[in-house]
């Protein structure tokens, strides 16, 4: 039996919103003469803080229907960017991230995942993707154990910065029906730029090393509502999503 999906959901309010929140960066800007290891402290912070989030459990949706969409936002402190060079930035203390985000079960155990919001704001915005392989099911052990892979699009400040991340790494998760807590870690690598205006030396880094770890929780709502709280390296950073699942 088919089931028709209900457009009540107000994802298109909910993106407004968030562009709404997304517009307090209107107007800031990356401090100029930065030296080369400015850049590589912006890209280890910009490129990896925009990675793309999983904001699921371990556990894999079916390959039909499978499908989980909503909005996200995620507040990452962002302070001491405007710290940097010659310490004339004005970006301010929190950073919005604002994104669409998708989920479909793809042939067994596999799931990918897409978010995305386009370069059209003054503040970080993104387009990445997350391929997840259920491996180890709940119903073998006591908990299910996915590995990830995933790769980003970065760009910040309207293109005064453009980075890349790359990341792999496994998350487990335990299933109380309507809950469904979640963990897991990855290693990632980035890559990014700045524009030669605000660069005193090299604008471009090379590869850069992180360590991704992440908690969240799932809550299977008559919407789903997560929550998913994340540390690159030394940063932290809150994402909440809400959607719809079917």
């Amino acid at each position: 039996m088919l089931h028709r999906v209900s457009y009540n959901f107000p994802v298109k309010r909910l993106a407004l919103t968030l562009s709404l929140m997304a517009g307090i960066s209107f107007g800031e800007t990356l401090p100029t003469g930065m030296s080369e290891a400015d850049v590589a402290q912006a890209t280890r912070f910009l490129a990896m803080s925009g990675t793309t989030r999983l904001l699921r459990s371990a556990e894999a949706y079916a390959s039909w229907p499978g499908i989980k969409m909503g909005v996200e936002i995620t507040v990452v402190p962002s302070g001491r960017l405007s710290t940097l060079g010659n310490a004339n930035g004005s970006v301010g203390g929190i950073l919005p991230i604002p994104r669409v985000y998708f989920t479909k079960g793809w042939m067994e155990e596999f799931e990918f995942t897409l978010s995305f919001f386009p370069p059209t704001l003054n503040t970080l915005t993104s387009v990445g993707g997350i391929l997840k392989w259920a491996f180890l099911k709940e119903s073998q052990r006591w908990m299910s154990v996915a590995g990830i892979a995933g790769i980003t699009s970065v760009r910040a400040f309207q293109t005064e910065f453009e980075g890349i991340n790359m990341e792999v790494g496994a998350v487990a998760s335990k299933d109380y029906v309507r809950i469904k807590p979640y963990g897991g870690a990855s290693l990632m690598l980035a890559q990014g730029k700045v524009t030669p205006a605000v660069a005193l030396g090299a604008s471009e880094t090379g590869a850069l090393l992180g360590l991704h770890l992440f908690l969240g929780v799932e809550f299977d709502l008559p919407f789903n509502l997560t929550v998913q709280i994340d540390r690159i390296n030394a940063d932290l950073s809150g994402t909440f999503f809400v959607g719809k699942k079917f």
